[in-house]
C-alpha cells in the first residue's frame, strides 16, 4: 500500500511492506504487521530530500495495522521536513 501526502511544499510517499511471521514448511503465513518506509520529495521540482526511511516501534516488532503504518510514516515526514525548514 501507498499513499502520497502533501506538507508545506513537499510531497511525502508513505510504503507499507508487510511482516510475516516466519515458519518452518510450507503453509501459510500469519502476517505480524508492517513497516513504513517514507520518502520525502520538493513538490516544485520532484527532488528527493532525504534517502527514504524505514519506521517501526523497534526491530523486533512491526506496527500493527496499516493505519498506524500510515500515520507513523507521515508524522516521520512532517517531523524531517519541519527539521530543515527556517521560518
Amino acid at each position: 500500500m501507498k499513499r502520497l501526502y502533501e506538507y508545506k511544499g513537499f510531497q511525502v510517499a508513505v510504503e507499507l511492506d508487510p511482516v510475516w511471521m516466519r515458519q518452518a514448511g510450507v503453509t501459510v503465513s500469519s502476517l505480524l504487521g508492517f513497516v513504513a518506509v517514507v520518502s520525502v520529495r520538493a513538490l516544485a521540482t520532484g527532488a528527493p530530500i532525504f534517502a527514504p526511511m524505514r519506521v517501526a516501534p523497534d526491530r523486533l516488532t512491526p506496527l500493527p495495522t496499516a493505519a498506524d503504518g500510515l500515520m507513523a510514516g507521515f508524522t516521520l515526514g512532517q517531523r524531517m521536513i519541519d527539521g530543515t525548514i527556517t521560518v
